[in-house]
């Protein structure tokens, strides 16, 4: 089996993942304490690995033509666990105190971030375009 070629867009979105969390850390740690820039690390590190897992579930699932070719109980199994080890890593970095809850909410939404910021570069260079 040969290897994917990387889908560009997904690319930008992943090194955007990055930029963000460098960003929302750098903030941090220039206006808050080292519990809040911790809780806005890991809740990004949380978000980016859940994201890599979930797009490795779905390329895993699919044929490079496109085809279903997992079990279907295989691949929701799958994204419960995710979702059952995301839970279990948020609940225990909040009732350990080991971060800020909302350091950890702020870390949490780098991935949205990313695709917003992604979706309006698009967008502008769309409009940009001659029609």
């Amino acid at each position: 089996m040969k290897p994917r070629s990387p889908n560009p867009q997904l690319g930008t979105i992943k090194a955007l993942n990055w930029v963000v969390l460098g960003l929302f850390a750098l903030g941090s740690f220039l206006v808050q304490d080292p519990r809040f820039t911790l809780g806005i690390i890991l809740g990004g590190f949380l978000s980016i690995a859940n994201f890599g897992a979930l797009g490795h579930i779905i390329q895993r699932a699919f044929s490079p033509e496109g085809v279903f070719r997992a079990k279907r109980k295989s691949v929701v199994a799958k994204y419960y666990l995710r979702m059952a080890a995301m839970g279990l890593a948020v609940y225990l970095l909040i009732t350990k105190q080991v971060v800020h809850p909302v350091a950890l909410a702020i870390g949490l939404s780098v991935i949205v971030v990313s695709i917003t910021l992604f979706g309006i570069q698009t967008a502008l260079k769309k409009s940009g375009e001659a029609v």
